[in-house]
């Protein structure tokens, strides 16, 4: 499909935050005195936006939820309408494994039995995918799968067969690794666009190079 574009790319991990939008470049990295708590704050802080639920949010959805706002940042999407042919497709090899021991924890003493609902919910990776669905009203396919590791061969066949198979116009893809403290996200923003506009980068396994970094 010579129609598909990737309009931004966004890379996040414990050491910086990286976004590539055609010719443009950002970055920003974590301050070696900074916990990753702090880390995602200021992140959030410097979007200065208003969203509350944020801050309840386990880490990989809140991590995910960050680097799809970056990735995103002012793009051709109407928060006040729903977007039907908006879909998101994730995956990552450790599922919700740091909420599902943090829950563990909740439940592991008889004398201190207390199950915390606000940690059950989140022990579902696809949480986060729903998140960011809720934020940007996208309303179409959202997938969330378990693999050993990222293999971009296979996921560039998802997108392509998202894109084939259903109304999907737009799609947020993205490897979400979060487990104690360990983080690496690397997320695109890929959209179907009039074949005559071929200034942003195509759909190729080349792209993939530059998640690398």
């Amino acid at each position: 499909m010579n129609n598909l574009q990737i309009i931004s790319a966004c890379v996040l991990n414990s050491q910086h935050l990286v976004v590539k939008k055609g010719e443009n470049f950002r970055q920003m990295k974590r301050d070696k005195n900074l916990t990753l708590t702090d880390w995602l704050n200021v992140l959030y802080k410097e979007l200065e936006i208003d969203y509350p639920k944020f801050y309840k949010m386990d880490n990989l959805s809140k991590t995910g939820f960050l680097a799809s706002e970056y990735l995103l940042d002012n793009e051709l999407i109407t928060k006040e309408q729903m977007h039907p042919d908006g879909s998101i497709m994730m995956a990552n090899s450790v599922s919700s494994l740091d909420t599902d021991k943090k829950f563990a924890q909740t439940i592991a003493k008889n004398d201190d039995f207390f199950p915390s609902p606000a940690i059950f919910v989140y022990t579902l990776p696809n949480l986060v995918a729903a998140e960011i669905a809720i934020r940007q009203r996208f309303t179409g396919n959202t997938t969330f799968w378990v693999a050993p590791a990222l293999n971009t061969g296979i996921m560039q066949n998802m997108v392509l067969y998202a894109f084939s198979h259903s109304q999907t116009q737009q799609l947020i893809w993205a490897w979400m690794e979060y487990c104690q403290e360990i983080l690496d996200i690397k997320m695109l923003y890929i959209k179907k666009i009039d074949k005559q506009c071929m200034n942003f980068t195509k759909l190729t396994p080349e792209i993939f190079n530059f998640l690398e970094i």
